[in-house]
């Protein structure tokens, strides 16, 4: 083959370089070991596009460009899959169903279950200490005008999707009671220096009985509501003068006096140290 005539201008050139960073980082993760592991054992089969492949896939996707699924293989063009995602690969596999079939495999496995198993894979690979764990249960809110298809503003319509707050955040901390002592034994830390820290939706004697059964430090805010708290904060006035004090600077430098009533006390057959 003569070279010698050949144009530059017919060339074409292509970078994968941030598809191999990618997918050479879901690898560090055993990412796609875990879908694999987790897919099968759920849907009892195997697929000719291994789970994990898709998924890695599918993050790379979102992470370039972030095509729909339904332009997936546009996406995946003048691409060198087997290179890529280190597995034969043909275009024609690339479909919108494929990856829709995947994403409710991936629903029915548990993505939380999943997600907290790479995390637990990055924590031991890049040598993380877990030193605490955040629950927000915020749902998000929205307001305003917004501009509709045909260009006018008007209210948004949200007419899709489920709010956390179809759940209450006694069920939702109660579900992550029970998730938090696997997560303390897949990090080796110790339940002794753990606090699972949470505001007044924890406090119930269904998720107080499961803390302790469990040997899980919390520390909450009881309501105001309830018996035993205005019983605390009445013996809190009525001895205010001989119970403790301190002091505490804002970030204005302005100081404010607290005084604390400290005591140990049953709520629905569960030990409680309150502090009123």
């Amino acid at each position: 083959m003569n070279i010698s005539n050949l144009s530059l201008d017919n060339i074409e050139m292509y970078s994968h370089g941030r598809m191999n960073f990618m997918v050479g980082l879901c690898e560090r993760l055993s990412l796609p070991e875990i879908f694999n592991a987790n897919l099968e054992n759920v849907l009892g089969r195997k697929t000719d596009i291994p789970y994990g492949i898709m998924a890695e896939m599918m993050l790379v996707n979102i992470c370039d460009d972030h095509h729909p699924l339904f332009r997936l293989r546009e996406f995946y063009d003048m691409t060198d899959l087997e290179g890529i995602f280190h597995f034969p690969i043909s275009p024609c596999q690339i479909n919108d169903d494929r990856f829709g079939n995947f994403l409710d495999a991936f629903y029915e496995a548990s993505p939380r279950k999943i997600f907290g198993e790479i995390c637990s894979t990055a924590f031991t690979t890049f040598g993380i200490e877990m030193t605490s764990v955040n629950f927000d249960t915020t749902s998000k809110v929205m307001w305003g005008t917004y501009e509709t298809e045909d260009g006018k503003e008007g209210v948004i319509n949200i007419n899709f999707g489920h709010s956390k707050q179809k759940r209450e955040d006694k069920t939702y901390n109660g579900e992550v009671l029970e998730e938090v002592e696997i997560l303390l034994e897949r990090h080796n830390v110790s339940k002794d220096d753990f606090y699972y820290i949470a505001d007044s939706a924890l406090f119930s004697s269904e998720n107080l009985a499961k803390a302790r059964k469990r040997q899980l430090n919390l520390i909450t805010r009881m309501p105001d509501t309830t018996n035993l708290a205005k019983q605390c904060i009445s013996e809190a006035i009525d001895y205010k003068d001989s119970i403790k004090s301190f002091a505490l600077k804002n970030s204005k430098g302005d100081t404010s006096e607290y005084f604390l009533l400290e005591k140990e006390c049953t709520y629905e057959n569960t030990p409680l140290k309150v502090v009123a």
